[in-house]
């Protein structure tokens, strides 16, 4: 009922980019960095939405003020009832 072609399409709006829609995904032979699989799996923890990873949240002054702020990328790959 699913097929590759949807899973290797979740995969991909997930972050990993690699993914195909062959036989060979069922043992994970696609090759993805970790900062990609840490991205890819923010979608379970935030309900169905993708966040990209990013490695500066803010610029802050020496008294803590704040500079600049930076917000990650975000999309809704996955119904929440799913990623739940």
């Amino acid at each position: 009922m699913v097929g590759f072609n949807n899973v290797a399409s979740l995969a991909r709006d997930a972050g990993i980019k690699s993914a195909r829609a062959t036989p060979a995904m069922a043992i994970g032979a696609y090759d993805a960095t970790p900062l990609a699989m840490a991205g890819a799996y923010t979608v379970f923890a935030n309900d169905g939405v993708k966040i990209d990873p990013w490695m500066l949240a803010s610029v802050r002054a020496a008294n803590g003020d704040v500079i600049s702020d930076y917000a990650p990328n975000s999309k809704p790959v996955l119904d929440p009832r799913a990623a739940f």
